[in-house]
């Protein structure tokens, strides 16, 4: 069980108290590749992800997929199900095996009648979501250096594990993925970490980017502040 301080939506209650509630709701495990929602689904309940990984994206008006944000242990989603439009914004996709815990309309007007202050959590949840969304939006014009760049600052604040002088952060999108993130083809992306890796400015395996020294000097500026 995730405990309140690694929650956002329960900051500044009690571990007891958050326990309690993630208890009271159902829990669902998924495999990989699963799909919870497609784009402009109904919904009536919203997820928090107590473990694994799930991409979120959108298919544009040419057809392409583009991954918003992809959410890990801790992180909510799906939150539209339970205001005025039931409508989903975002396909919603397992990446690799995942735990989540199901909030009903009914379960989430319970909670925020007794303690208000997850109201106000999630208010600043979506605003960083917005925040995310207009900086990734202004990154259009962008080589697809600089976007690939910024993909690996915004995930080594998101899940980088400081190993020595590098920093580990688990692979969980593939290079096609990682384009569509971007915006960019899986060819580019390739080619990018390809000559980076030469560089020695990283190393990677099917389980993690290795950031090196150097590399992280050029990132330090580009992290998301959240």
């Amino acid at each position: 069980m995730l405990f309140g301080k690694h929650i956002g939506l329960f900051n500044d209650l009690p571990n007891d108290v958050v326990n309690g509630l993630l208890d009271s709701l159902p829990h669902k495990t998924m495999n990989s590749e699963r799909i919870l929602y497609f784009q402009e689904d109904y919904g009536n309940s919203f997820y928090i992800l107590l473990r694994g990984n799930v991409s979120l994206y959108q298919h544009t008006h040419d057809f392409r997929k583009s991954i918003f944000e992809v959410l890990g242990a801790g992180d909510c989603f799906g939150e539209s199900s339970i205001f005025k439009n039931p409508h989903q914004e975002f396909a919603q996709i397992i990446k690799g095996s995942a735990k989540i815990a199901i909030c009903s309309r009914n379960n989430w007007q319970n909670w925020v009648d007794e303690y208000p202050i997850i109201q106000k959590n999630l208010s600043e949840i979506l605003s960083q979501r917005i925040f995310f969304l207009q900086k990734k939006l202004s990154s259009g014009t962008k080589l697809s250096e600089d976007r690939l760049l910024e993909y690996i600052a915004y995930s080594i604040q998101k899940r980088g594990i400081q190993k020595g002088e590098e920093i580990w952060v688990p692979r969980i999108l593939s290079h096609d993925d990682i384009a569509c993130f971007i915006n960019s083809t899986r060819q580019t992306v390739s080619t990018i970490l390809a000559e980076w890796k030469k560089q020695h400015k990283l190393d990677y395996n099917r389980q993690a980017f290795i950031i090196k020294k150097n590399m992280l000097g050029e990132i330090a500026d580009l992290r998301f502040d959240f």
